[in-house]
């Protein structure tokens, strides 16, 4: 088992409330909050949407082109995605400088 999560887990990862739209291809963009941040993909909080395990999506975090993304689990609100190409290294590092790092206060203040 703990081989299998340092495979999945390639890449550092940084924790942060980064608000964001999410949406299905064709689709409405809903507010989220990327909560955890990688390379290789990210963790995010979902309130509005219907969405299922292997469905494509597209993430557009506030000030970044729109990163295309396939749901790799679900756990209530939560949901895992990976990216269909990695975020360049320093890109993440600048935005986790940027976001505070997650707490129930960043739910609050996205849904307000």
């Amino acid at each position: 088992m703990a081989e299998t999560l340092a495979f999945l887990r390639r890449s550092r990862r940084f924790v942060l409330a980064m608000p964001a739209r999410l949406r299905l291809p064709g689709g409405p963009g809903e507010p989220v909050l990327v909560t955890d941040l990688s390379e290789h993909g990210c963790r995010i909080e979902c309130w509005g949407m219907a969405l299922a395990e292997g469905d494509r999506v597209i993430l557009r975090p506030q000030g970044l082109e729109p990163l295309y993304a396939t749901i790799r689990w679900i756990k209530g609100a939560r949901l895992g995605l990976v990216f269909s190409r990695p975020l360049y290294g320093p890109v993440i590092e600048h935005l986790a400088r940027c976001h505070p790092p997650y707490d129930a206060a960043s739910e609050r203040r996205l849904v307000a």
